[in-house]
């Protein structure tokens, strides 16, 4: 979150350099953000935040041109983290964020029930001192899976994937450690590192203040460097506690004016009256011991390599937080139950949650937990998605070691089914005909009109293609596409680590099946956006994927018109309110073994 005021308390002492010859360690999460308002600057014409954003791939090809053109103009980037696990103290600031996201795309959704969409074409986006982006743009959260497609892209890119790490923890505590051992500076996005110990020679920049200034003959990068400790001593604070105590001063009034909070930081006035409190607000900069277990090189090589949010599940079970080499004091501090928090759809929030009929899916990641740690197992986890309050989370149950087994052949027989039957489709569309599969179960189940079935017949009577316009049914059900194959991707990554634990020779054979199966799962620059919608309610057309999945669920009958119709006048009736689910009928999905009584 960073310390109020303290960068433009500290801009008069921060000194301007050449990148050239300079050694940069990058916050990967603030890294990511920049990258996606660096990428909303390249389409201009944009009239939303729908017709601005990027895609997938296009995050990943500007996150690759910034690094080169920093590498380019000198400077050595030597490390490239990205959070892996936040501790349980964050869990009421992630709460409230989920909150305030969800009021976000209510408040959105009550101001514009049609948003008029164009598919602009992309301009290369100024790297440096490029354009300011518009206000307007930040009234929704950033794209859902954001750090997952630029992590992706490092990862796939020669120069980049061994400098790239997520590690078991905050990035900003991983670059500060560095920085203390090796100096540098690192590039990062909020003021925190300010009040991390970098030792001598460790210095913090910020993406914003890195321009283009020519010497006459040629064009360089320079960036503002702000060394905590020179800037202590100019301050002349306690050598003993440095920025820390200025910072602490600033966090206990932060209305009060630079003189006062340096003549308090001078004499340590709030560290000496809230000797409790300057504890706990430091315990945030200070790192732990670190404990690595050294005989699982593999499965640690894997750890590093996961999305974000899927290590942070893993790293809540002690076997695999030792192997990462968690902090020990977070180690000892694991919380009771399991907290998964899922990435924001952006979603039509007077509809079911988008990631609803993915569920049974992620159901069967997190039970694969299991299959590493027999002696360990846990049945539930606790879900956080668009919530409208700060909530304790959804709780599912997992499946245990003994049916997984049976879970994983259920999915293997799915996906053969759908192979069989659409043996034209590949690539995006086999994990496409998954999630027409999933919606139409789901509706189903609860008697309503499945919204790939409403929007394909929409679409065959004036196509989304001409109509100029993206409806909030159109964007919940590209929602639903993209949390369906999230889960996939959970699914995967989670087969690969267990299957590279020591026990992985007393598990099922279906493990390792279904591991092949999603090899064929899309990388994240392929994943369906709104630019899609027209192809997508094509391709499910023309492949009669809608029919196939009735099929193969047995749905006889689809509601009738008239239900959809009325359906659709409580929802605007209950405009502004979460629709509230039916009792649920028993379903027909294979996957409802794991589902919730």
């Amino acid at each position: 979150m960073g310390i109020p005021h303290l960068i433009s308390y500290l801009q008069p002492y921060a000194v301007g350099k050449s990148l050239n010859t300079q050694q940069i360690v990058l916050d990967g999460p603030a890294f990511a953000y920049h990258v996606f308002y660096l990428s909303l600057g390249a389409r201009q014409a944009a009239r939303n935040p729908f017709e601005g954003a990027p895609t997938y791939l296009e995050l990943g090809e500007i996150a690759i041109a910034w690094l080169d053109a920093i590498i380019e103009s000198g400077a050595t980037i030597t490390k490239i983290y990205f959070d892996g696990f936040l501790p349980a103290t964050k869990f009421d600031t992630r709460s409230q964020r989920m909150a305030s996201y969800t009021k976000q795309v209510i408040v959105y959704n009550q101001i514009h029930t049609e948003i008029p969409f164009r598919n602009l074409p992309r301009k290369e986006p100024q790297l440096f001192s490029g354009p300011t982006v518009r206000t307007n743009f930040a009234k929704l959260p950033a794209v859902p899976f954001l750090v997952p497609a630029v992590l992706e892209a490092l990862l796939k890119c020669e120069r980049y994937k061994d400098i790239t790490a997520v590690v078991p923890g905050e990035a900003d505590l991983y670059c500060a450690r560095y920085l203390e051992q090796h100096g540098g500076t690192v590039i990062t996005g909020d003021s925190d590192l300010l009040v991390h110990n970098l030792g001598s020679d460790g210095a913090v920049s910020f993406f914003k203040e890195i321009e283009v200034k020519s010497n006459g003959k040629n064009e360089l990068l320079y960036f503002q460097v702000y060394h905590p400790t020179a800037i202590a001593e100019r301050l002349s604070l306690p050598s003993s506690h440095g920025l820390q105590s200025l910072a602490f001063e600033i966090v206990m009034d932060p209305h009060a004016s630079f003189r006062k909070v340096v003549q308090n930081a001078l004499i340590l006035k709030s560290v000496k009256e809230h000797k409790t409190m300057y504890k706990d607000f430091i315990q945030e900069y200070t790192p732990s011991g670190f404990s690595v277990v050294d005989p699982h090189v593999g499965v640690r090589s894997i750890l590093k390599e996961l999305d974000p949010r899927i290590s942070e599940f893993v790293l809540q079970f002690r076997f695999y937080s030792e192997i990462a080499g968690r902090p020990l004091s977070s180690i000892e501090e694991n919380a009771k139950d399991i907290h998964v928090f899922l990435p924001f759809l952006l979603d039509c929030p007077i509809r079911t949650n988008a990631w609803e009929i993915s569920t049974a899916t992620r159901q069967l990641a997190y039970g694969l937990i299991n299959a590493s740690l027999p002696r360990q197992q846990t049945f539930t986890v606790f879900e956080h998605r668009r919530q409208q309050k700060e909530s304790t989370g959804r709780e599912l149950s997992v499946p245990g070691y003994n049916e997984l087994d049976e879970a994983c052949l259920t999915v293997i027989r799915l996906i053969e089914q759908l192979e069989s039957k659409t043996p034209k489709l590949s690539g995006s569309g086999k994990w496409l005909a998954m999630a027409v599969y999933q919606d139409l179960d789901f509706a189903a189940s609860y008697g309503k009109v499945a919204l790939s079935r409403i929007l394909v017949q929409m679409d065959k009577k004036q196509s989304f293609a001409h109509d100029g316009t993206l409806s909030w049914d159109s964007l919940h059900f590209l929602a639903q596409i993209q949390g369906s194959y999230y889960s996939f991707r959970m699914v995967k990554q989670l087969l690969r680590l267990v299957l590279s634990c020591s026990n992985s020779d007393s598990m099922p054979e279906s493990f390792r099946r279904l591991s092949r199966k999603f090899e064929e799962l899309l990388p994240m620059s392929e994943v369906q956006d709104q630019r899609q919608l027209s192809t997508t309610l094509q391709t499910i057309s023309e492949n009669d994927l809608i029919a196939i999945a009735e099929d193969l669920l047995g749905i006889t009958k689809a509601p009738t018109s008239r239900e959809s119709k009325k359906e659709k006048k409580k929802r605007k009736r209950d405009r502004g309110e979460p629709e509230l689910l039916a009792p649920r009928s028993k379903s027909t999905n294979p996957f409802a073994m794991l589902e919730d009584e």
